[in-house]
């Protein structure tokens, strides 16, 4: 448990990375897509048709 814990936070420091590397001015570029068919059925949830 302690070795899955010691995982997760190294993957958690990498992805981040380090604030003294990231001294850019600019900002960063970011693309964020949200796509929904507001239809709550999921099959294996039961969920109901719409």
């Amino acid at each position: 448990m302690l070795l899955l814990k010691l995982w997760i936070a190294c993957i958690g420091l990498f992805l981040t990375g380090s604030p003294v590397l990231a001294q850019s001015n600019e900002p960063p570029n970011v693309l964020f897509i949200a796509v929904d068919d507001l239809n709550d059925w999921v099959g294996a949830l039961k969920g109901q048709v719409s």
